[in-house]
């Protein structure tokens, strides 16, 4: 991970907008994949760790109380970022999961659940609007795969 704690990206209009209507609605882009085998956990959190490097404000907090609202990078990591779930029980895990949000103020702004059972993963991302619209988040998703 690069070293980058407390290094301010400008918010923009639209993220302040996002953060002020945060109190209404759901500001959040919640996403499940479901696979036919197991994940490999290493591989994917060495993803994340390269896809938040390539993306900080994945791994920032965004911040209004020092002037100008900005984001601040926080050093999150994967390990901050992605959960294991094992049950026996994968769609009620997935039911809980995926109503999950990030926390704009403390970050990170995405949370990958793995949504284990014996034989098969689910996948359950959710990301802060606010970073990306869908088509973004699509792309995020795809750099991710690679």
């Amino acid at each position: 991970m690069l070293d980058t704690i407390n290094q301010k990206y400008k918010a923009e209009v639209w993220d302040i907008m996002q953060f002020l209507f945060s109190k209404f609605n759901d500001h959040q882009i919640h996403c499940v994949i479901r696979l036919d085998e197991k994940l490999n956990e290493n591989r994917l959190r060495c993803a994340v760790d390269l896809l938040i490097d390539a993306f900080p404000l994945i791994r920032s907090r965004f911040v209004e109380d020092e002037g100008t609202p900005c984001w601040k990078d926080a050093g999150f990591a994967a390990k901050d970022i992605v959960f294991l779930r094992e049950t026996n029980h994968p769609e009620e895990e997935l039911q809980k999961v995926i109503v999950s949000k990030t926390d704009t103020v403390r970050g990170p702004q995405m949370l990958l659940y793995i949504v284990r059972t014996k034989s098969a993963d689910s996948l359950c991302v959710i990301i802060n609007h606010m970073l990306c619209d869908g088509a973004g988040f699509k792309e995020l998703l795809y750099l991710m795969s690679l």
